[in-house]
């Protein structure tokens, strides 16, 4: 759209008693006059070459308080955001699509890096909702680098224990949620998962097989088949599990200690499916130790299924899990935590 046509169109919609937006890719579709009069409708083209032109004279000419976005998945307030945060952007000379590029990836770090420095006020001062409202427009207009500071600072909200019941209950009302549950499901079903295997193995007897007759000494230590867990053996007669989920919470801390050979622990091995762990020893036997029960085993291997509100409820409650809280929700959050599989509800109960 040429800069006339656009002042035009500001013009058109100032003096307009009504007029709605919708969003599409990459595009704002605007919808002038009443309904079913004459009625005229523009394209604004949004990317980060126009977004601070567009954003600046609609932000400047008109007032917010009278803006319908009724198909849409942001709000007037997110749309100040956007302008601040995409007039950054153009400032760093971020391009579009730079963090799939390997060569660009160290540059794109450090952009992301100043551009949380620069919006950490606006962001500590928004609530949770607020937060997935900007996330869902970001994601819309597809603002690669952006998503993932709103993203960090979501998680940050849950993992800090600001995220109360009654906020979480909102949330789960909030449609927007279903548009931002692209940008944060897969990174929610890792640290759900990462956190219930860890604890899991920490709070758990683990049952061991002893086979006698054994008469070699082998030395090795062993990934799971997820690559996320490092068994080792040592002269202290003992296995350990180790943590090794890069850029999770816990890297590189030792899980458990699992003890009943009764000398130097040579040889470690997980089974494919990761459930069952062998050891060797200078003891001259081999030890299979059960690391899961199928069923719970299936049950965090389920998890990838859940809805993101069955993920979010979820999230809430190993956070108070990790505070030492008492569990507990009400109102919409325990409709949604009575849906989730009783598999995976006894697996947190139990933890």
């Amino acid at each position: 759209m040429k800069i006339s046509k656009l002042y035009l169109l500001l013009s058109v919609l100032f003096f307009s008693g009504l007029y709605c937006m919708e969003v599409g890719e990459n595009k704002i579709k605007i919808i002038v006059g009443e309904e079913d009069k004459d009625q005229k409708e523009f394209e604004v083209d949004i990317n980060v070459a126009s977004m601070s032109i567009t954003l600046k004279h609609i932000l400047e000419d008109l007032p917010a308080k009278d803006v319908a976005i009724p198909l849409a998945t942001i709000l007037p307030e997110e749309w100040k955001f956007l302008y601040k945060a995409m007039e950054k952007l153009q400032i760093l000379g971020y391009v579009p699509g730079m963090e799939k590029q390997k060569e660009n990836l160290e540059k794109y770090n450090k952009y992301k890096e100043d551009l949380g420095a620069y919006l950490s006020d606006d962001l500590i001062n928004k609530d949770i909702n607020q937060l997935v409202g900007i996330g869902a427009a970001a994601s819309y207009l597809d603002i690669g680098m952006l998503l993932d500071v709103i993203v960090d600072e979501f998680f940050a909200r849950f993992d800090s224990g600001s995220v109360s019941l009654e906020l979480l209950n909102e949330l789960l009302n909030n449609d927007k949620l279903l548009v931002f549950a692209d940008v944060v499901k897969g990174s929610i079903t890792e640290k759900i998962e990462q956190y219930l295997r860890i604890t899991y193995l920490k709070n758990r007897d683990i049952e061991f097989v002893t086979i006698k007759g054994y008469g070699g000494w082998v030395v090795s230590v062993a990934f799971s088949s997820n690559g996320k867990t490092l068994a080792s053996g040592s002269s202290d007669n003992a296995i350990r599990l180790w943590n090794v989920d890069n850029g999770s919470e816990g890297f590189g801390k030792e899980i458990k200690i699992l003890e009943g050979h009764g000398d130097m622990v040579w040889s470690v091995a997980f089974s494919p499916d990761g459930k069952t762990l062998a050891s060797g020893s200078s003891d001259k036997t081999i030890r299979l130790w059960t690391l899961f029960d199928n069923k719970d085993f299936e049950a965090l291997n389920n998890i990838k299924n859940l809805s993101i509100k069955q993920m979010l409820v979820l999230y809430f409650l190993i956070n108070q899990n990790k505070k030492n809280k008492t569990l507990t929700l009400d109102d919409k959050a325990e409709d949604v935590w009575q849906g989730i599989d009783k598999d995976i509800q006894n697996l947190v109960n139990n933890l």
